[in-house]
């Protein structure tokens, strides 16, 4: 719904709000409201204080420590105007240029990140519902343009959506003239942010150098709605025909079906898609990444492609799945009864009940030599299993189908290259429980 307004018909912009809010949240939810000091959210801040009540919304500013001086006088200009203004306001400064550098992604994204972690934290902590942010309509043809350009799908060129999660945006129906016209009417001051005009920044040049050309010739806004609402249609429909009970989620990790990858490409990278969502890689997610993923296909099992923020996708045998990598873990620890802190968690010796079977966790703690040690898997090591033969580690992992980014996740009880015991799984049958056995232990290891 389109307002052409003139500077004193502010009614109706927040009435067209009130409208757009009530569609996406309830009058009773506590609104976080994301303020960066400039004339967009500066208006959200206003109008949505006019509309919910000052007690009902929290102002949330977060400096990026990325413009110096400047910066700093955002986040007290902020400050000032919520003091001034009886609303409750939290700033929170970061260093977006390490946290990119750590991370090894862009400043843009580094930045998304920093605030999404915030907003993140305050839900947790009850201290409101929504997010609001003042995403409006020229910020979506950006975005939009942006996945065109990135070779995004049809979810992606659906654009901004009033409502994402914890993220809502009141203003997204709005144009940047009706903003600047409501703090007009209102009086509201606003600060300007030198690096919006910085076109090394992909959005900046997207707004600056492209839409410019573009709108010389087409209504490049009403385009870009038009093509938002009919991918988000075909979307819809696409992901009508995936079930949630199709994939196996655990932490930043998400399995489904490997035969989906040979399903239609529309459904079989939305497939990928969603699983990239579940395992928590939200954004930096190209068209090369999707198809990436897809030519594991026909690769054999263990396979596996590198994605961006340290995520990996492979085939595990029936399985596709998308993890977050994990640093290997060189931990090691000296064989001892007791329970030892140990890697992420615990490890634990204790005495059990004695038991002749294989696969039994149970072995005979008198055989464990003096030199054996608490570790991960290395290369060169050999495992002799329950009345079985001698066998590479690695090729032990394949014949039981154990995943190839748990393998190094799994603690061993080892005296030299030789593997005496792997944790939840098998004994090696030297230490093999017999009937003079009198000191049976079992290995146990715990992150909680």
């Amino acid at each position: 719904l389109f307002y052409n307004i003139v500077m004193t018909d502010w009614e109706k912009f927040e009435a067209a709000v009130r409208q757009s809010l009530d569609s996406v949240c309830f009058a009773a939810d506590r609104l976080a409201v994301g303020v960066s000091g400039g004339a967009d959210s500066m208006c959200l801040l206003a109008v949505l204080a006019q509309l919910r009540g000052k007690e009902n919304i929290v102002a949330v500013h977060v400096q990026h420590g990325i413009r110096g001086a400047e910066a700093i006088a955002d986040a007290e200009f902020v400050v000032q105007f919520c003091q001034n203004s009886g609303i409750e306001c939290l700033r929170y400064d970061v260093d977006v240029p390490a946290v990119a550098k750590e991370c090894k992604i862009s400043i843009e994204s580094a930045a998304r990140k920093c605030r999404m972690d915030v907003f993140d934290a305050l839900i947790s902590r009850n201290m409101a519902r929504y997010v609001a942010l003042a995403h409006h309509e020229e910020d979506n043809t950006e975005s939009v343009l942006m996945h065109v350009f990135r070779g995004s799908g049809t979810g992606g060129m659906r654009g901004m959506t009033k409502k994402d999660g914890i993220l809502i945006r009141p203003l997204l129906d709005m144009t940047k003239q009706q903003i600047l016209q409501y703090l007009a009417a209102k009086g509201i001051a606003y600060r300007e942010d030198s690096t919006n005009g910085d076109t090394q920044y992909a959005r900046n040049f997207i707004r600056c150098k492209v839409i410019p050309l573009i709108a010389q010739r087409y209504d490049i806004h009403a385009a870009a709605k038009r093509l938002s609402c009919l991918c988000a249609a075909a979307d819809e429909f696409i992901c009508s025909l995936i079930s949630g009970d199709e994939f196996f989620v655990e932490k930043d990790a998400c399995s489904f079906a490997a035969s989906a990858l040979k399903k239609p490409y529309a459904l079989a990278s939305r497939y990928v898609i969603t699983a990239l969502e579940k395992a928590g890689l939200r954004c930096d997610i190209e068209k090369k990444h999707i198809d990436a993923v897809l030519s594991l296909d026909d690769k054999q099992n263990g396979s596996e492609i590198d994605l961006p923020h340290e995520y990996a996708a492979a085939k595990e045998y029936d399985l596709m799945t998308v993890y977050k990598k994990q640093p290997e873990c060189r931990d090691e620890t000296g064989f001892a009864l007791g329970v030892i802190p140990f890697a992420e968690g615990y490890v634990s010796v204790t005495s059990a009940e004695k038991i002749f079977e294989k696969g039994s966790p149970v072995f005979d703690g008198d055989k464990i030599p003096p030199d054996a040690v608490i570790r991960f898997r290395r290369d060169g090591d050999v495992f002799t299993p329950y009345k079985g033969g001698t066998k590479k580690l690695k090729e032990y992992f394949i014949d039981e189908k154990v995943p190839k980014r748990f393998r190094s996740q799994i603690p061993l009880i080892c005296a030299g290259n030789k593997v005496l015991c792997i944790c939840g799984m098998e004994i090696a049958d030297e230490i093999k429980v017999t009937k003079t056995t009198n000191n049976c232990l079992k290995f146990i290891y715990s992150k909680e």
